[in-house]
């Protein structure tokens, strides 16, 4: 065996024991999967400590939802529900459209979380004419028209923007446990200087959609 080939084989080897030994190791769980874990076996303060200290350290707002719902999930169990219920309205702030599932919480827990948050939203119903025109809140696009969508009972500074027509601003309050309808008819850009200003508005928009 000649040299090459015993370097070749010893090659094969290495790559062949370290790539099982590579997926043999496990993922390093998350705060939140050790969180749920302690949840689950019953150590509620660790479990508690666990999602305060994932609030403390996170900037993702998809971590941050998840960490409220169970820490009031846990007081939930533990029977404090002034502070279950602070935790769950704190997680309906960052994400009012958001429903929980029986598979994942108890009963009990789902219709304590949908009370809470009926005292905190309201429904937005958007459409416009013609369809497909980007929504804008307070400067934050939710999607195309038409569309339903629960949001936090406030006023907010409306935009609809669509290529070839004039951008439309308005107002808008959204209520306790009320369906708003905002149906705007979008008139068409008249002149070049128009067009260029909705032509601006609709590349940064497409811009920031796909940097998001």
């Amino acid at each position: 065996m000649n040299t090459t080939v015993r370097i070749f084989k010893t090659l094969v080897v290495f790559l062949a024991v370290f790539g099982v030994l590579g997926f043999a190791q496990e993922k390093p769980k998350t705060l939140l999967e050790i969180g749920i874990d302690y949840y689950k076996s019953g150590k509620y303060l660790e479990a508690i400590d666990a999602f305060k200290e994932l609030i403390r350290t996170s900037i993702i707002e998809k971590d941050l939802f998840l960490a409220y719902v169970y820490l009031g999930y846990t007081h939930f169990s533990l029977q404090e529900m002034e502070n279950a219920k602070a935790q769950v309205e704190k997680a309906v702030e960052i994400n009012p459209d958001y429903y929980l599932s029986e598979d994942e919480f108890v009963a009990e827990f789902v219709a304590f979380y949908k009370k809470a948050k009926e005292g905190l939203v309201g429904i937005g119903f958007f459409e416009s004419n013609p369809p497909q025109a980007n929504i804008i809140l307070d400067g934050k696009n939710i999607g195309l028209t038409p569309m339903k969508k629960e949001l936090l009972t406030k006023t907010y500074l409306l935009r609809m923007v669509k290529w070839g027509y004039t951008p439309y601003e308005m107002e808008l309050e959204i209520k306790k446990m009320e369906l708003s309808n905002f149906k705007i008819d979008l008139s068409k850009e008249r002149n070049w200087k128009t067009l260029i200003r909705s032509s601006i508005v609709f590349i940064a928009l497409s811009y920031l959609l796909k940097s998001i």
